[in-house]
């Protein structure tokens, strides 16, 4: 019988992994923009957000939320980086193999954006520039959290 070592395990690309394997995720493999947001919605929802919405303009999607659930968790990720790009410990839902759904987004998408209190963090590809991001900000209105993101399937 091989006796296995660490160098045996090879790490996953995750975003290609969600991308070939959707059912595992998402309740249909059919997957748009407004179940990334709804998978966003889960976390936002454990970790203290009430009301939310989703919305689309100008080729981009939109998740908002009343409250900003990023940094709510138990386990203290060292940035919102790092919570949405990969399937991050979530102790809140005290389940097995529970994790943090931001990170489905990142799959499905080109471009994905954070804003809160007027500071934009870019998590893959680009924002909205100048006056386009000031319009769609202005028209989702004074939600605490905002994750913009440019859905294509076959990111």
């Amino acid at each position: 019988m091989k006796k296995y070592t660490a160098d045996d395990i090879k790490p996953i690309d995750w975003e290609a992994h969600v991308r070939m394997r959707p059912e595992m995720y998402f309740p249909t493999p059919d997957v748009d923009a407004e179940e990334v947001a709804k998978a966003i919605e889960y976390s936002a929802k454990v970790l203290g957000a009430v009301e939310t919405d989703f919305s689309e303009m100008d080729g981009w999607s939109y998740f908002c939320a009343d409250k900003d659930w990023i940094f709510k968790s138990e386990f203290k990720f060292e940035s919102i980086h790092e919570i949405f790009s990969g399937p991050g410990p979530f102790p809140e839902v005290k389940q097995q193999n529970a994790f943090r759904c931001e990170s489905l987004c990142l799959a499905f998408s080109s471009s994905v954006y954070t804003a809160s209190n007027g500071e934009v963090i870019v998590l893959k590809g680009s924002a909205p520039v100048g006056a386009l991001l000031e319009a769609h900000l202005k028209k989702l209105g004074g939600w605490e959290r905002v994750v913009g993101f440019r859905f294509i399937k076959s990111a």
